[in-house]
């Protein structure tokens, strides 16, 4: 059993991956080693990482055609079709209960498979689960439409207190609820397994 077999038998059976791993394990060579296996490539990440994603790209003498850009660039990328879209950092896709414009950009782009990248899949809420899936349109949750249906079925309601007075709350999903999909698509490794 090895971390990239167990990433390509995730995403060949159900299109959409979640690399859940730690920091300094080796995710952006786990995806780039994933990503030689299509022909057409989109990998966003955050600006920074944008030079060393395309360094480890050349050093390991990958040929697939594999464009790399950060989140906020994404407008400058033609639509051409990609067999497999890579978003590091995919937490930042976990925003709830309506889709950033993050969120509607990138879902733009996935029409094949996905990969997402994190080390904190869940950060604050269960809920955050949506919208990282909500990108393809395999998603577990297709079925659900939107946010919302997917909160009447998975969530708990509550009222929460703001400044303006009483709204709805959305944060509340049981994880046993979600259990069986994340658990479906996800592959975690920590830094004492790399």
């Amino acid at each position: 059993r090895t971390l990239l077999n167990d990433v390509r038998t995730v995403i060949s059976k159900h299109k959409i991956c979640i690399l859940n791993a730690e920091v300094r394990t080796g995710k952006t060579h786990v995806a780039l080693s994933v990503a030689s296996d299509y022909r057409n490539v989109l990998f966003i990440t955050k600006k920074k990482a944008i030079s060393s994603i395309g360094d480890d790209y050349k050093t390991a003498g990958h040929t697939f055609n594999i464009t790399i850009i950060n989140y906020e660039s994404l407008h400058k990328v033609t639509k051409a079709p990609y067999d497999l879209v890579i978003c590091d950092e995919s937490h930042n896709l976990a925003t709830y209960p309506k889709p950033s414009k993050r969120i509607k950009a990138v879902k733009q782009f996935v029409v094949n498979d996905l990969l997402l990248l994190t080390g904190t899949l869940l950060p604050e809420s269960n809920s955050q689960i949506f919208h990282q899936l909500w990108v393809s349109p395999h998603s577990p949750y297709k079925n659900c439409g939107n946010f919302y249906k997917w909160h009447k079925i998975y969530g708990t309601p509550e009222i929460i207190y703001t400044s303006y007075g009483e709204a709805k709350g959305y944060s509340k999903v049981d994880y046993d609820k979600i259990k069986g999909v994340v658990e479906m698509l996800n592959v975690s490794f920590t830094q004492k397994e790399a």
